[in-house]
């Protein structure tokens, strides 16, 4: 194998290819103290310690830490170790270890995200935001279940209350339409959006 290219990308920090392929991110000081040069050849054992040594437990450090902060689905983290380059090999490894540990589980993550935003969002938009975290339908079917109308009933009156707390006589029929308007958009369901809007109707 041999180093066809390191291009600086960020501050203090190269990408390095091998035999013309992009291979992985270091540090200026790494690249230094692995004297890796442009056109040099760079053996298994050398390119096994920086994937496996270096990458892959730089990879692994940064999603504890991350996780520590914020609960993630398998495709948010695994889409953050792409932002950041890491090689899909060695994203897969890193995804397969923190679902091993349980740092991972997408099912949870679903419950726990309904659980955040049930009385927050609309249903139907719980249900969008998770399909767009990669969590399966049948997960997202059994977690919505566990919505009220209650819940519901919750979400849309604290839309209605960022947009007005007051209602004057002479404009509440109108105020009331433009809600409609605005609980529709925000993807509630029409007996939901009836009810919440009872008292301005």
């Amino acid at each position: 194998m041999i180093i066809t290219n390191i291009e600086q990308y960020k501050s203090k920090r190269y990408k390095v290819y091998v035999d013309d392929k992009f291979a992985f991110v270091l540090y200026s000081n790494e690249v230094k103290s692995l004297d890796l040069e442009v056109g040099e050849q760079i053996d298994d054992e050398k390119y096994s310690h920086i994937v496996d040594d270096i990458i892959y437990k730089r990879g692994l450090s940064y999603c504890n830490y991350s996780l520590a902060k914020k609960d993630r689905s398998v495709l948010d983290m695994t889409l953050k170790l792409r932002d950041k380059f890491y090689p899909e090999d060695v994203i897969d490894k890193i995804i397969k270890e923190l679902i091993e540990r349980g740092y991972l589980n997408d099912d949870k993550f679903a419950a726990s995200y309904v659980e955040y935003k049930k009385d927050a969002k609309s249903t139907e938009d719980i249900r969008i935001k998770l399909i767009q975290k990669g969590i399966s339908r049948e997960v997202i079917d059994e977690v919505i279940k566990t919505i009220t109308y209650e819940d519901q009933m919750a979400a849309a009156k604290k839309y209605i209350n960022k947009k007005t707390n007051k209602y004057d006589e002479k404009n509440k029929y109108i105020d009331a339409m433009k809600l409609r308007k605005y609980l529709i958009g925000k993807q509630f369901d029409f007996d939901i959006i009836d009810d919440a809007l009872k008292d301005y109707e």
